[in-house]
């Protein structure tokens, strides 16, 4: 095989490849890959998923928040179990006998 003919087909592979792109691109641009079950990841601001904070306890423990829509999961991720709190994003307003002056003990 000489130099010419290997040239050809580095750029005979490289159109090929552009090609298969190029089809990949446009079939995810006008929605098709949707059929298969592969879809468009939603923009940033319609996720309703988000990590709050997440803490590192151990080596292999972590405390993560999670926000889903209003609520908020607080999970224990361990090695061999997972924990999940889930409370009201909304912390409750403290009343009555709880309510306490500012600078009080």
């Amino acid at each position: 095989m000489d130099a010419l003919s290997f040239l050809r087909a580095i750029a005979a592979l490289g159109a090929t490849v552009a090609l298969i792109g190029l089809a990949a691109w446009a079939a995810h641009r006008m929605g098709l890959l949707a059929q298969f079950g592969a879809t468009a990841p939603r923009p940033l601001r319609q996720r309703r998923l988000q990590v709050v904070e997440a803490i590192m306890l151990g080596p292999r423990q972590r405390l993560v928040i999670v926000r889903a829509g209003e609520n908020e999961h607080l999970i224990l991720l361990g090695q061999r179990e997972t924990v999940i709190e889930s409370r009201s994003a909304q912390a409750p307003e403290p009343s009555g006998a709880d309510a306490r002056p500012a600078g009080a003990p």
